[in-house]
């Protein structure tokens, strides 16, 4: 008896470890991790980022990023109009490239978002990546070429601060306490386990289980 139930105990162990391991590989493939670095050549792309989230991107190949200067940021998805990213979102940086180690210079141009604290109210942001694109020889002329502007937009959604609820707590009387003290609990018609992590962990407990005890 004694074996079987260390025997028991080791699975529910070896269960409960592989259900946190895959939980902790899903959330590192959280958008904006360093394992999804967004690299923006063409086209538009989607980001996120907040106070445990950071957001790592880089400009196409011969690209530069507009605002030039890491202390401005555009307002909208529309990259119009330029506004300070500390005033937009208090507590924002933007580290370039020309701020890293010099180890971790040239091909490895990332820029880092970092978001301190969440704001009241849900912000966009938005960066280009600019250059040029190989010149074009107009058909009409053959003495002029066009160099055509290469842009691509980063746009990026900084979620607001949860809301904190301000409602006064319901006020219970005496015959509240005498009505809950006095009623019967009601009967659970069977565990009821909400965790996928306790699911899997129950699941792998089980089926380790019924290898020991064969």
């Amino acid at each position: 008896m004694a074996v079987a139930l260390r025997r028991w105990s080791l699975a529910a162990l070896i269960a409960t470890a592989a259900a946190m391991a895959v939980l902790h590989a899903a959330a590192s493939l959280a958008e904006g991790s360093e394992s999804t670095l967004i690299t923006c050549d063409n086209g538009q792309k989607n980001g996120s980022a907040g106070p445990e989230n950071p957001l790592y991107f880089k400009c196409g190949e011969s690209m530069t990023l507009n605002p030039t200067s890491t202390t401005q940021v555009y307002l909208d998805a529309k990259c119009t109009d330029q506004a300070e990213l500390n005033t937009v979102v208090p507590g924002a940086t933007l580290n370039g490239p020309s701020q890293r180690p010099a180890g971790l210079q040239g091909t490895n141009d990332v820029y880092t978002l970092t978001i301190n604290t969440a704001p009241e109210a849900t912000k966009t942001l938005c960066y280009k990546c600019e250059g040029k694109s190989t010149p074009v020889v107009q058909h009409r002329s053959e003495d002029l070429t066009q160099s055509n502007k290469k842009e691509c937009k980063i746009v990026i959604t900084v979620a607001a601060a949860p809301t904190v609820s301000t409602t006064a707590p319901h006020a219970t009387s005496d015959t509240d306490i005498s009505t809950s003290t006095t009623e019967a609990p009601v009967a659970s018609s069977g565990t009821v386990i909400s965790n996928p992590t306790t699911v899997t962990a129950v699941f792998a407990t089980a089926l380790a289980h019924g290898l020991f005890l064969q």
